[in-house]
């Protein structure tokens, strides 16, 4: 009797302090669904990727297509090596994603990025612009020719350098900075150069102290010929190589294997994404702290953060070359697909940091309306065609100002 009493007043406690919690879970989570249709979104996205994207990249594998091995799943085999990957497989036919415009495939560049090939032969005589970031960068999820890099080349008639892979973060673009960009512009010294660093919403990330540390140890990945093309190290290709055909599917049966599993995977998710899941679970207070947490030191400027650190690399890039010009530019992410409460903090900080250091900001929120879902592609978070379109000429206007 007495264990019984104890038991009925823990569970009253408990359900006196619960109540206010799960009482404020649900208002918060109503009214969230209310003003950005989540529960509608998720079912919309996972439909999509299990109906339309893994069934054509099943259709590619068997066509001799390779999945895109992202520097974020190889960096951890290469700590015992003098180099930091910064793309996939090279020169090799490509899937990577759909967002409601079919599977988009390309053909890496001899770098493992996606260029066209010869506009590393260029460099030596155009010199050229350098885009560095994420999934957005490498142009997720639409084909070449409506990438924003690739839009930009159109508009300005530029030698383009893509630098953009899905996942990539600040460390990331400290590493094609110091490992590829640096390199190109201290050789190269008669070309005019322009560098923008590309930023999106989820690049608020923490310290990891063995990538830092990595990072500070990296060699240059670009060596020149004679004739002054630039090729990747010999060393770097062939250890990228060895790596991804060591540690990840590279025949036929084991990719579909992997895709079978990331599908699976992906249906687990459901049940969680559901309304009393969490609510129950306190999910939208968890959310709360979490932001708190990730956001708490972007206005201590007297602080770094990972962030700072990769525009820092930036200003130190150009500086060896006194006709390389670096901007700072910020993808916003969309209301419906991708919300996120603390947005414009992380965007202030950008700004903040890029013009202690005297580096122009361009803000993507003046032309990307987060709002309006045309800005973002029809099955997920990416941009729309129309969205890149907007982008790539808003960074048009603002290089081509200081030409």
């Amino acid at each position: 009797m007495k264990f019984k009493g104890i038991f009925l007043n823990f569970a009253l406690v408990c359900s006196t302090s619960l109540a206010p919690l799960i009482a404020y879970s649900f208002i918060e989570e109503f009214m969230s669904i209310k003003q950005n249709d989540m529960g509608f979104r998720f079912s919309k996205e996972i439909k999509g990727r299990i109906e339309f994207d893994y069934p054509a990249k099943i259709n590619s594998v068997k066509d001799g297509y390779f999945p895109v091995f992202y520097p974020v799943a190889t960096l951890r085999y290469f700590f015992s090596t003098n180099f930091y990957p910064i793309g996939t497989l090279p020169n090799t036919n490509t899937f990577l994603c759909n967002e409601g415009y079919g599977l988009v495939t390309y053909k890496s560049d001899r770098f493992g990025m996606r260029n066209k090939d010869q506009n590393w032969d260029k460099i030596n005589k155009m010199g050229a612009t350098f885009f560095i970031g994420d999934s957005y960068t490498h142009g997720a999820c639409v084909d070449n020719e409506d990438t924003f890099p690739e839009v930009f080349a159109s508009l300005n008639g530029a030698n383009i350098i893509n630098l953009g892979a899905g996942a990539n973060g600040p460390n990331e673009y400290r590493a094609n900075l110091k490992s590829v960009v640096k390199p190109i512009i201290s050789t190269i010294k008669k070309r005019k150069f322009e560098v923008v660093l590309v930023f999106y919403d989820n690049d608020n990330v923490g310290y990891d102290e063995k990538i830092i540390k990595h990072l500070s140890d990296i060699k240059p990945i670009p060596v020149f010929t004679k004739e002054g093309n630039i090729n990747p190290n010999k060393e770097y290709t062939l250890t990228l190589n060895r790596i991804i055909k060591e540690n990840f599917p590279t025949d036929e049966k084991g990719i579909l294997k992997e895709l079978e599993k990331s599908k699976n995977k992906l249906l687990k998710p459901f049940i969680k994404q559901s309304f009393f899941y969490r609510v129950l679970s306190l999910w939208p207070i968890r959310r709360r702290i979490k932001y708190l947490e990730r956001f708490s030191n972007l206005h201590d400027y007297s602080r770094s953060s990972t962030s700072l650190d990769a525009i820092r690399e930036l200003k130190n890039t150009c500086n060896s070359n006194l006709l390389c010009t670096p901007y700072v530019a910020y993808i916003p992410n969309s209301d419906y697909w991708r919300p996120n409460l603390e947005r414009d903090s992380y965007k202030a900080h950008l700004k903040k940091s890029s013009e202690k250091l005297k580096i122009e900001f361009i803000d993507g929120t003046t032309v990307i309306d987060t709002k309006d879902t045309d800005n973002y592609a029809p099955l997920g978070g990416h941009l729309s065609k129309l969205g890149y379109q907007k982008f790539a000429e808003l960074i048009s206007s603002h290089l081509t100002k200081k030409k």
